[in-house]
């Protein structure tokens, strides 16, 4: 056909052809014929047309933070339709070649969270021992990416969650400090450019989940983790939620039972809280004192579908990461007719597998349910490192091994609506269903990666990790940013920001001295904290019967007990210290509680063989013999702390005569990343030295491990981990002369 009798064609008819021609067909058109492109780029019912038929109909989500339609031009809704189909084109094929910023802050400093706002600024924090602060970039219309401040804290941000309302943009973060707390601020602009402003503090709190409007919600308060806790910020009026799963369970709070929180959300005028097993349903709550703590009681309970057995929870282990967001949300301006919407909650469990559970309304009544009933063979993956959600709720980002070897680690995607059946697969190593990103997975050094963070509505990926690098990908071109509500908020008049100049930090004594106790040296300064937080928890008290003791000044391993759950993901500041060196750390794994640790007597005959709580559970810690690992038992009790000065008690602690409870043996989720970091970390250490510059030299290898080739990295990598065992075995050699007692 000659294209050019398009040319006589009345342009309404260009409307009925582009409204019945598919997207591919419209493009065509366009390029051939350069009048109907014309007015197919300025006819906005056109474009609107393609955005319900090839977008919003398959499922691919919008950015949120766009212009009502009956705001948005031609060339707007245009650049909708691009975006999400060559990025739904993206994620469905893989291999991409991104544009990359990379960028090395402090090699002395850890990520420790991260978060991207309006696919456009990215906030990373870093840390160490002298200096916290928060660094936000913004990437432009070229996908450039400027540094816009830096914005200093008292200690280092561990967690944090954003609330963008559209007027303002807030943001909760836990300050780390030696008295942690919640800080909610807003980010916005000013005169003096991009600015964090303070609005509360609440102290003690700490491992924020949740924030929206005035209503903030957190894990635990001044140590205690009993239940989820959540605040009206501006009063820092409070309530404790008391899940239904307690209600008729008298014993649920013992340490065998407790479940820990791990993300909250509200939806439909009700509040989601995850636990390890059940999801628990709330009101919304209302705050009626500032004084007292209330206690708000749960609706419902629904345990998750495959961890129904105690048999699966003991060989599964429970949930050790979360994430809940809303799925299909309405969007009135551009489909009149109701989506079905419903909460959707991504988890990996302990035994590495990644499940996508869907809540949405019962049908036959006012409360929840869930949309599909899966099995434990459900898995949408299985070995992920390290997972995140994308802000719309349709896609995870998975840091992933490849399928032969463990290098290179690379950024893989899924769709959450995929799921294997049981016909499928049932085996772990045929559950992968990830979608690798990166074309050459070699060009980031991943295995070092503390923190990540996705916008999969434009493709913008934010990684930190553990030597100062932050790494912002942007998948596809980011396009014309004016189709785009993504300009922070202007500050309030008279507002002041967070300072912009290094300030003090305020952490425990052993962080600053924790090279003497890797030596098995506690200086006084130390000792004397510890022991003074420990007897203000609970210890002062008790009266040991005899055997026992709560003088921790004679304590020959108090150095094990001494340093607090690190807040820094990979304990970078005293990175030769191992996780079975320092018990808080290897308990806090295995258990997964929020709460602080605190140890209340110890056995005179084996100091290593303590009694312990987290709030009023009490647990023992025994310490196996040296070199195994696995041996070291957590045991959960069935008394109170009056009981421990009963003889008879302790003497049933001594002959462990209890069921001690389905307590996982597994360490957290993040334990297989954990150990590649810290090899990683003694590879360079390594490289520094002189036997490493004589091995580059012998080998004619540079000092970038990226480069070399993965057998030689992999014999590289054993050779330093056996040098460090040799030397860690001599430095812990006292526990081999206790290894008798155990």
């Amino acid at each position: 056909m000659d294209l050019r009798l398009f040319s006589d064609i009345p342009s309404d008819i260009f409307y009925h052809i582009a409204h019945f021609s598919s997207l591919q067909g419209v493009a065509r058109l366009c390029q051939v014929c350069r009048r109907f492109s014309e007015y197919v780029h300025g006819d906005k019912g056109i474009w609107v047309e393609c955005l319900r038929r090839d977008v919003v109909e398959k499922g691919i989500e919008l950015p949120k933070y766009r212009p009502m339609l009956s705001d948005a031009s031609a060339a707007d809704v245009r650049a909708w339709v691009k975006k999400a189909i060559v990025l739904n084109r993206a994620y469905a094929s893989g291999g991409q070649q991104p544009k990359i910023r990379s960028f090395v802050v402090d090699v002395e400093l850890e990520t420790t969270w991260t978060k991207i706002i309006r696919g456009r600024w990215c906030l990373a924090a870093l840390s160490n021992i002298f200096q916290s602060f928060v660094r936000v970039w913004r990437i432009d219309s070229r996908g450039r990416c400027d540094t816009m401040n830096t914005l200093f804290f008292p200690g280092p941000i561990t967690d944090g969650v954003v609330d963008d309302g559209g007027r303002e943009v807030r943001i909760a973060f836990t300050v780390a400090t030696t008295n942690p707390f919640i800080q909610i601020l807003d980010l916005c602009w000013n005169a003096d450019g991009i600015s964090l402003v303070p609005l509360q503090r609440l102290e003690g709190a700490r491992h924020v989940f949740f924030l929206k409007n005035f209503i903030v919600g957190f894990g635990s308060l001044c140590g205690d983790d009993t239940y989820p806790l959540v605040s009206d910020w501006r009063t820092q009026a409070t309530k404790r939620l008391i899940p239904a799963l307690y209600l008729d369970d008298s014993h649920a709070l013992m340490g065998d039972i407790h479940s820990a929180c791990h993300a909250m959300a509200i939806w439909h005028n009700h509040l989601f809280v995850v636990l390890n097993y059940s999801v628990e349903i709330f009101h919304i709550p209302t705050f009626e004192s500032l004084v007292y703590i209330h206690h708000q009681l749960g609706l419902q309970s629904l345990d998750f579908p495959m961890l129904s057995s105690d048999e699966i929870r003991r060989d599964r282990g429970w949930v050790g990461e979360a994430f809940i967001s809303e799925a299909h949300q309405a969007i009135p301006d551009i489909m009149s007719e109701e989506r079905e919407g419903f909460l959707r909650i991504a988890f990996r469990d302990r035994s590495e597998s990644e499940f996508i559970l869907n809540l949405t309304h019962s049908l036959d009544g006012p409360g929840f349910r869930w949309k599909e009933a899966l099995s434990s063979y459900d898995a949408i993956y299985w070995g992920a490192l390290k997972h995140c959600i994308g802000n719309s709720g349709e896609y995870l980002l998975n840091l992933s091994i490849t399928k032969h070897t463990m290098y290179p680690i690379t950024l893989e995607v899924i769709r959450t609506v995929h799921r294997k059946s049981k016909e499928e697969s049932v085996t772990q190593e045929d559950t992968r269903n990830g979608i690798p990103l990166l074309s050459c997975p070699e060009q980031l050094l991943l295995e070092s990666t503390t923190t990540m963070d996705f916008d999969d509505t434009t493709g913008v990926i934010l990684v930190g990790n553990c030597r100062g690098e932050i790494h912002i990908i942007q998948l596809v071109d980011i396009g014309p940013r004016g189709s785009l509500l993504d300009d922070l908020p202007p500050s309030r008049k008279g507002s002041k920001g967070v300072v912009q100049t290094r300030i003090p930090m305020r952490l425990p004594y052993c962080y600053y001295l924790s090279s003497k106790i890797h030596d098995r040296i506690v200086p006084s300064v130390v000792r004397e904290e510890a022991i003074e937080s420990w007897s203000t928890s609970g210890f002062a008290d008790i009266i040991p019967p005899r055997g026992w003791s709560t003088d921790w000044r004679q304590n020959t391993s108090l150095q094990n007990w001494i340093l607090p759950f690190p807040r820094w993901r990979t304990l970078s500041i005293d990175e030769e210290f191992h996780i079975f060196e320092t018990w808080n750390r290897l308990i806090r794994a295995r258990l997964g509680s929020l709460g602080d640790i605190i140890p209340l007597m110890y056995c005179e005959s084996k100091h290593d063989f303590v009694i312990f709580k987290i709030a009023q559970r009490l647990y023992f810690f025994n310490r196996g013999p040296y070199g195994d690992d696995n041996a070291h038992r957590i045991w959960a009790l069935p008394f109170s702390i009056q009981d421990l000065s009963n003889p008879e008690v302790i003497l049933e602690v001594e002959l462990q005569r209890w069921h001690s409870g389905p307590l996982c043996d597994r360490t957290s989720v993040d334990s297989m990343l954990s150990g590649l970091r810290e090899g990683y970390l003694r590879l360079l250490e390594f490289l520094k030295s002189d036997d490493g510059r004589a091995m580059l030299a012998k080998r004619a290898l540079n000092e970038n491990p990226r480069t070399w080739v993965p057998t030689e990295r992999r014999e590289i990598q054993m050779l330093v981990l056996r040098r460090w065992r040799i030397s860690h075995k001599k430095m812990n050699s006292h526990a081999e002369r206790e290894e008798d007692d155990y």
